[in-house]
């Protein structure tokens, strides 16, 4: 990455070396694009879920329950990153048009892989949001319940009413 910004919003120092521990790359991938997608995996994935606040508790941990939530985020933050890496960087543009890593399978069978890591990394970011919500009634004073909105956590899933019909063969 060339904004040091962005390179330093990301979660942990070393994404690459972190990732090895939890998902399965190889440790020569390309640095560039891994912290790209750890960007959109923090912006898109835990941002949206755990807001800011405590992102930014992850990013500079103050107190232990900090360092708390920043062990418990790493494992989903790699595997969400992986789910993106799969899904977007296949390829690049190039002058020459849309290029395709040469090793590169089909693209619905990455995207089919990348759907599972996401269902991985949204197991583990489930033992980061019941620590939030149990901090959350412990510091809750009025009894509020709504603390957490679990429709968040899998966008792309949309429930629809009806009546589910088996055809017999």
């Amino acid at each position: 990455m060339f904004n040091s910004k962005l390179e330093n919003s990301l979660l942990v120092d070393s994404i690459v070396e972190t990732m090895l521990d939890y998902v399965p790359i190889q440790p020569d991938i390309d640095e560039t694009k891994v912290k790209s997608a750890a960007n959109m995996a923090l912006t898109i994935d835990i941002k949206r879920v755990i807001k800011q606040e405590n992102v930014d508790r992850c990013i500079n941990p103050q107190n232990e329950a900090d360092e708390e939530l920043l062990e418990l985020v790493i494992p989903a933050y790699c595997w969400f990153t992986y789910a993106n890496l799969l899904k977007h960087f296949q390829g690049v543009f190039t002058d020459g048009g849309y290029a395709v890593e040469e090793e590169a399978q089909e693209n619905n069978s990455a995207k089919s892989k990348s759907a599972d890591a996401h269902g991985v990394a949204e197991v583990y970011f489930q033992e980061a949001v019941e620590f939030l919500q149990l901090e959350e009634l412990a510091n809750n004073e009025d009894g509020d319940d709504d603390i957490f909105d679990e429709t968040k956590m899998t966008p792309s899933v949309r429930v629809f009413g009806g009546v589910e019909r088996r055809a017999s063969n």
